[in-house]
């Protein structure tokens, strides 16, 4: 069975690694960064919903492994996490239109 937009949001695997990610970027980041950063997230784990990997993995994880990377070892900037997250989804899915603002 397929998990629902609400079941991803429950599921304590996704927000143990959102808050992780979370926590290492918000020293570096402002109030309305961490808003930005709080929105992609959601408008990933909506796209999230009808896809996972080929071994059965959620996309979501592997946008969030890819985030993290980006600001703990590449320490790049919030452009970079924003892009991060939304990456895999916006090359599949047409629906999804995300400005960032410099």
């Amino acid at each position: 069975m397929k998990p629902t937009l609400e079941d991803l949001k429950k599921d304590q695997r996704i927000l143990r690694e959102y808050r992780s990610l979370i926590r290492l970027a918000s020293p570096e980041m402002a109030d309305e960064e961490i808003r930005l950063v709080r929105q992609s997230y959601k408008m990933a784990l909506e796209a999230c919903v009808n896809r996972q990997e080929k071994l059965g993995e959620l996309t979501i994880f592997h946008a969030l492994g890819v985030a993290r990377i980006v600001v703990n070892e590449m320490r790049l900037g919030i452009q970079s996490l924003v892009s991060a997250l939304l990456y895999d989804f916006i090359i599949v899915t047409s629906n999804i239109c995300f400005i960032i603002k410099n």
